[in-house]
């Protein structure tokens, strides 16, 4: 589930006369593909990944648009259209969720971009059971503005958070729920008040559940929220 409906507002604020979804800003120069095309393609190379829902909201059209450009035989790629875009996006998160059942999910947010590796590992370990309910990020003493902070200790979430007090990481906003601890999130998604996606691990961790972490490195995922954001990236890639 790719979560690509928001306007990318602290974004598009920097760039005068392109407001576009933060999903189809072009991250590869040289071959002019968008961070959403990078990611499909990156995708690709999992066989275990059969579907792609993409739930779409702020000018939806360039998105679909997007995604004709891409050969897309080995996956079905499905759109959810979420018309509340402009509010909380865990309306899109369960938006996401109306029709899972019973399989592993992997949660993404549209504006990130993530290595194939990435997406490999998240199929190996769904395919061994290994998951539960899993965070992707990284272990860092580095950090910046507006990073949802994580507390990890021995492999486990304790805390996670725009503003908690104590932290090691940083999330990717990746997170790999397997089939056995679906209905837990579903629960909770649809009961809790939460207001993220990353709020509802935070309630599970509350409720006495297990949310694990995965360290992806700093190298394997770039998340864009700014023009500079933007920059470093290009430069890396």
């Amino acid at each position: 589930i790719m979560l690509a409906a928001g306007k990318g507002t602290r974004f598009n604020k920097t760039r005068v006369g392109e407001n576009i979804p933060k999903c189809i800003i072009v991250l590869d120069q040289v071959n002019s593909r968008t961070i959403l095309e990078m990611n499909i393609e990156n995708i690709k190379h999992c066989k275990c990944i059969k579907y792609v829902d993409i739930v779409v909201g702020y000018k939806n059209r360039m998105i679909e648009q997007c995604i004709k450009n891409i050969s897309t035989s080995s996956l079905r790629i499905a759109f959810k259209y979420n018309e509340n875009y402009k509010d909380s996006v865990i309306i899109s998160v369960k938006k996401g969720f109306e029709e899972v059942r019973g399989e592993s999910v992997l949660l993404i947010n549209g504006d990130t971009y993530f290595n194939k590796n990435i997406f490999m590992s998240a199929c190996s370990m769904s395919l061994k059971g290994q998951s539960g309910i899993t965070l992707f990020g990284s272990i860092t003493n580095k950090y910046h503005n507006d990073d949802m902070l994580i507390d990890v200790s021995k492999g486990k979430i304790r805390n996670v958070g725009k503003c908690i007090d104590r932290y090691n990481g940083v999330s990717s906003g990746a997170i790999l729920i397997n089939e056995v601890e679906l209905i837990r999130y579903s629960n909770v998604l649809k009961s809790s008040n939460q207001c993220t996606h990353h709020g509802i691990l935070q309630e599970i961790i509350r409720q006495g559940g297990s949310v694990n972490f995965h360290d992806i490195g700093d190298k394997n995922w770039i998340e864009i929220d700014s023009e500079l954001d933007l920059i470093k990236a290009k430069a890396t890639l």
